[in-house]
C-alpha cells in the first residue's frame, strides 16, 4: 500500500503538497466498524486514507452507508466550502491506483475518543464550549444549499424512516417487546407536517468529531449524509448510546438540551420543537438497535467475521433500556418504583464449570499488558474481554434471569412468546403498572448480562428503584 500511495500522491498531488516525498508511519487506526482509516505522513504532511474494507463489496456497503465513498468525499468538499469545519479532501482514489475505493484527506489534530474528551483535564475548555461548537457546525451543515455541488442524496422523511426500520426488523426476525412498543410509539408521535429537507450529516456524534484543547477541529465520517429533518441530526448526538460515560447529560454527554437548541437557533438554525427532537431521539435509539442486528447479520453470514461485528450485535440490550427510558420520559416523569437486585449465581463445586473457564480467560485477557500491544490489537483485546464477559454471565446468571422473567410473566398470565405477540399487536401498554414493572426488570436483567458497565444501567436504577 505504501508504494501505491506514494505513486498517487506524487503523480496527482505533488505540487499542492509541496513536492515529492516518501511515505512514513503508515498505520491503521483503531475503531471504524464500516470503513478503514489509515494514518501516514507524506514527508512533513500528515494525511489520512479513508478506505472501503477490501473484503466489503458494493452490496454490503449499501447496507451500512447511504453514500458511496466517492460521494462522501464530494459531500465533505462541499461542506467545507460552506463553512463546516472539515478536513481537506486531497484526492479520490481511482481503480488504476490499486489501493481500493476511498480518498485521501488532510490529518487534522484532535481527539475522537469520547472517554478522553469527557474526562481528561486538557479538554476542560473544549468541554465548556462543546454544546456551542456542535450547534454551530450543525447550523452550518443544515444551511448547505441543496444543488448540483452535492451528489444525489437520499431523502428520509419521518414516515419513510419508520417504514425502513420496520423492514429491517422484519428481515432480521428480532422479536422484542420493547422494540414493538417503540414502533407503536413512533407511529403515534410521527410529525404530521414534513420539515423542509436540509442536508444532514447523519452520524454527528463523539467519535466522529475531532476535539482539541480549544474546541472542535473537524467533523468526520459523512457516509450517512442525506436529506431530511434537521431535528434528526440534533437528536442524534443526544441519543443515549452516544452520551458514553456521562449518560445524564444529553448532548454527547457534555451538555444540556435546552442550551443546545438555543445555541442552534442563535447560529442560524431554524427553531425546532422539543417534541420533534423527542421523536427522533426514540427513532435514533431504535435505529441503533437495528444497526446492532445488522452487524450480527454480517458476522453470522460470514460476510465479515471481525470480532467487533459480533460484539456490537449484543448491544441491542443497551438500546432497549434506552428506548424504555425515552418513552417513559416522553409521557412525563418516571412513575412508580421497582425493586431490583443483580442476579446471583449459585456457588459451583467439583470441577470447574464452563462459566469458571470462561471467567478465567477473561481474567487472563485483562491481565495482558496493553501498552505492549499496537493500537489495533489493544482495541481488539478489550473487545474480546468484553465479549467473553458476556458469555461468562450468560452461563452463570442466564438461568436465574430466565426464571425471574418467567415468574413475572406468569403473574401477567403470559409466557415469553405470548407477551411478545401482545406487544407486537399493540395489546401491551406502558400505562399498566405490572407490565411496566416487568419491562423495566427485564431490561435491567438483560443489560446486566450483556453490559453491566453501560452507564444507562446506573441511570435507570436511579430513576426506577
Amino acid at each position: 500500500m505504501r508504494a501505491a500511495l506514494e505513486a498517487v500522491l506524487q503523480t496527482r498531488c505533488g505540487q499542492p503538497l509541496g513536492g515529492t516525498h516518501p511515505i512514513s508511519g503508515l498505520r491503521r487506526l483503531s475503531g471504524g466498524a464500516n470503513m478503514e482509516t489509515w494514518a501516514f505522513d507524506y514527508g512533513p504532511v500528515p494525511l489520512i486514507l479513508r478506505r472501503l474494507p477490501a473484503a466489503m463489496d458494493s452490496a454490503q456497503v449499501n447496507q451500512v452507508s447511504a453514500l458511496s465513498i466517492e460521494d462522501e468525499a464530494r459531500v465533505i468538499r462541499t461542506a467545507g466550502a460552506h463553512g463546516v469545519t472539515v478536513p481537506s479532501v486531497i484526492t479520490t482514489l481511482e481503480p488504476a491506483d490499486g489501493i481500493g475505493r476511498g480518498f485521501i484527506m488532510s490529518r487534522v489534530q484532535g481527539e475522537t475518543l469520547a472517554k478522553r474528551i469527557q474526562k481528561k483535564p486538557e479538554f476542560e475548555a473544549a468541554r465548556r464550549r462543546f454544546t456551542t461548537d456542535c450547534a454551530r457546525e450543525l447550523a452550518h451543515i443544515h444551511q448547505i444549499p441543496v444543488n448540483n455541488e452535492l451528489p444525489s442524496l437520499p431523502l428520509l422523511t419521518p414516515q419513510r424512516a419508520i417504514e425502513m426500520l420496520s423492514d429491517e426488523f422484519a428481515h432480521y426476525h428480532y422479536e422484542s417487546p420493547i422494540s414493538y412498543l417503540a414502533f407503536h410509539w413512533l407511529r403515534q408521535c410521527c410529525p404530521d407536517a414534513p420539515a423542509e429537507p436540509s442536508v444532514l450529516h447523519g452520524d454527528f456524534r463523539l467519535g466522529n468529531l475531532l476535539i482539541d484543547a480549544e474546541g472542535m477541529t473537524g467533523v468526520l465520517d459523512w457516509e450517512l449524509a442525506h436529506l431530511g429533518d434537521p431535528a434528526q441530526d440534533l437528536a442524534y448526538i443526544c441519543t443515549p448510546s452516544w452520551r458514553f460515560a456521562n449518560y445524564a447529560q444529553p448532548v454527547g454527554g457534555l451538555g444540556e438540551m435546552d442550551e443546545f437548541l438555543r445555541q442552534y437557533a442563535l447560529q442560524g438554525g431554524q427553531p425546532v420543537p422539543a417534541e420533534r427532537v423527542q421523536f427522533w431521539l426514540v427513532y435514533s435509539s431504535l435505529w441503533w438497535l437495528a444497526v446492532c442486528l445488522k452487524m450480527a447479520g454480517f458476522w453470522r453470514s460470514g460476510e465479515d467475521r471481525s470480532l467487533e461485528r459480533a460484539i456490537i450485535g449484543r448491544r441491542v440490550t443497551e438500546a432497549e433500556l434506552d428506548l424504555l427510558l425515552l418513552m417513559e420520559s416522553a409521557n412525563g416523569d418516571y412513575p412508580a418504583k421497582v425493586v431490583w437486585q443483580p442476579p446471583a449465581a449459585a456457588d459451583t463445586v467439583g470441577t470447574t464449570s464452563y462459566g469458571d473457564v470462561s471467567q478465567a480467560v477473561v481474567e487472563w485477557l485483562n491481565g495482558i499488558d496493553l501498552d505492549a500491544l499496537e493500537p489495533r490489537l489493544r482495541f481488539e483485546n478489550r473487545v474480546a474481554a468484553n465479549g467473553l464477559g458476556m458469555v461468562t454471565r450468560a452461563l452463570t446468571l442466564g438461568p436465574v434471569v430466565a426464571a425471574r422473567a418467567a415468574d413475572r410473566l406468569a403473574a401477567l398470565k403470559h409466557d415469553e412468546d405470548s407477551f411478545t405477540v401482545a406487544a407486537k399487536n399493540g395489546a401491551v401498554s406502558l400505562d399498566d403498572p405490572a407490565t411496566l414493572t416487568h419491562l423495566r426488570l427485564s431490561a435491567l436483567d438483560r443489560l446486566y448480562l450483556d453490559q453491566p458497565e453501560y452507564p444507562g444501567l446506573g441511570f435507570a436504577l436511579k430513576r426506577w428503584t
